[in-house]
This record gives structure tokens, C-alpha cells and sequence, in this order.
């Protein structure tokens, strides 16, 4: 839990004067994913996940995807155009 009062405090008042829990989650939750890349940093959390195998790659490959609409689809692409990979695979 992440708390910096027991009652709502305003800002305006109180600004810089407490710790504020809302900075503060957002400064907890921006140290579990890796900027740019998406990656997440929570140790051990992928060690149950297998790599993808070969097979699932071609499979992957194989699959009619495009990138471009699935920025479109996710309202992206007038906003950064990217997204976490540019693979097909990957996204996949």
C-alpha cells in the first residue's frame, strides 16, 4: 500500500510539504518496466515463461498481421507511431 496521510490532503495547500502517494506509485510503478523497451524488471517473473521454439516462430511468421493497422487499431499512430517492437513476431 502505498499511503502519505490518513486523509485526503490538497495539493494546493499542502504542496511539497508531505510526501504525495499518487508521485509516489507512479515512481514504484515506473521501476517495473524497462523505458522504451517494455521489458519487465520484476526479478524472476519470466523464469516460469518457455522461449518461444522454433516451430511457434515459423508459425508466428506465418500469420497475416500489419503492424501499421494494428497502430491504427490501438489509436497510436497519430501519437508516437510505435509501438514496444517492430517485428511482427515479437508483437505477435
Amino acid at each position: 500500500s502505498v499511503q502519505c496521510a490518513e486523509q485526503d490532503l490538497h495539493s494546493g495547500v499542502l504542496g511539497g510539504v508531505v510526501h504525495e502517494a499518487m508521485t509516489d506509485l507512479i515512481h514504484l510503478m515506473a521501476s517495473l518496466v524497462e523505458p522504451g523497451t517494455g521489458k519487465i524488471l520484476v526479478d524472476g517473473i519470466m523464469e516460469d515463461v518457455d522461449p518461444v521454439t522454433e516451430e511457434e516462430r515459423k508459425l508466428y511468421e506465418s500469420i497475416e498481421f500489419d503492424l501499421e493497422e494494428m497502430k491504427e487499431s490501438c489509436k497510436v499512430k497519430t501519437i508516437s507511431d510505435k509501438l514496444l517492437s517492430d517485428d511482427k513476431v515479437s508483437v505477435l
